[in-house]
């Protein structure tokens, strides 16, 4: 757990600290809690000390949550979904966050590395002259969330782009099972950006409110915009994507007609050979070349080749065409 305290000189931890003593303090300064699991200590903490809502707190335990946001009066309760990308699939992390104009408290399963991000921001902000309030590190936290979609888009993108170069060389199956790996990470992702794209405009609306803070409203508007960018984008790689099946299933398709085009020209090849083989296997006591003359096998061999020859001709015209 770490606790830091949010003053007009910036963001500063606070060693080994009474947290329930300096949640009782009236004089202090607002502060962030930021809490791992949360153990059985933690959840002791947010019930006893913090006085927070029940379900709230069942909220931080459930980790399967998707992005929304509750208002509890003295406080909002929001729930985040950073993401990442692991073997070309979309992992999506919780990070619950109770926030007000004297606290703000983040919760997250496992090591977060958003938070330490968000800390060292807040502290190179304050150098160049930005108080740092509690909304301010909320904004911050929602941007970050944000931020970490592009690179996920990004990537699938570009994967998107070497399927597609495969499937026109030769669709093969395994294409077609990445395909629909992406479509998952694309729906999933897709259903979690139009979510938090919800949780955020009740944010913004609920923000000056909260935090007394005008300023606030330009930060979360950049936040709005970049969630935008995102939902459009997600939309163009899903169109993308159902484009590219479309082209696998027609690349398919026009690879299967060629196999059966030259197994029809095969077929018509050996059909010339048996018919001039097979002539000279019928019970005919003569026939042309006579059996006695010394060109006549060549001579038929030479038929062969010649109708084979020209079938083989005829199969390629074809492929040209």
């Amino acid at each position: 757990m770490h606790v830091y305290s949010i003053t007009n000189r910036g963001l500063h931890e606070i060693k080994d600290p009474d947290l329930a003593e300096l949640w009782r303090s009236e004089t202090r300064e607002p502060i962030w809690v930021d809490m791992t699991g949360p153990t059985e200590t933690g959840i002791g903490l947010m019930r006893d000390v913090m006085k927070f809502h029940p379900l709230a707190i069942e909220d931080t335990v459930n980790k399967r949550q998707r992005p929304k946001i509750d208002d509890y009066g003295s406080y909002m309760f929001h729930i985040l979904n950073p993401a990442t990308l692991e073997d070309g699939q979309v992992l999506l992390r919780e990070m619950d966050v109770f926030v007000s104009r004297d606290f703000i408290v983040t919760v997250h399963q496992h090591d977060e590395p958003l938070i330490n991000e968000v800390a060292d921001l807040c502290i190179s902000r304050h150098s160049i002259g930005k108080n740092i309030t509690t909304g301010y590190v909320m904004y911050v936290l929602l941007d970050k969330v944000v931020d970490s979609y592009f690179p996920i888009i990004d990537a699938i993108e570009d994967e998107l782009d070497v399927i597609a170069e495969q499937v026109v060389r030769r669709p093969r199956q395994k294409s077609l099972q990445q395909l629909f790996e992406i479509r998952r990470s694309l729906a999933e992702l897709f259903r979690v950006v139009g979510q938090q794209n919800d949780t955020l405009n009740i944010f913004m609306r609920e923000q000056e409110h909260a935090f007394h803070d005008r300023t606030l409203a330009y930060y979360l508007r950049d936040v709005h915009d970049h969630l935008i960018r995102v939902t459009a984008m997600v939309s163009v790689l899903r169109d993308t994507l159902m484009s590219v099946v479309d082209l696998f299933f027609s690349a398919q398709s026009n690879r299967l007609n060629t196999i059966v085009q030259r197994l029809t020209f095969s077929t018509i090849a050996i059909g010339i050979l048996t018919v001039i083989s097979g002539f000279y296997g019928m019970n005919f006591e003569r026939t042309w070349p006579p059996f006695s003359t010394e060109w006549g096998v060549p001579f038929a061999l030479l038929m062969m080749l010649i109708g084979a020859g020209v079938v083989i001709w005829l199969a390629r015209r074809s492929e040209r065409l």
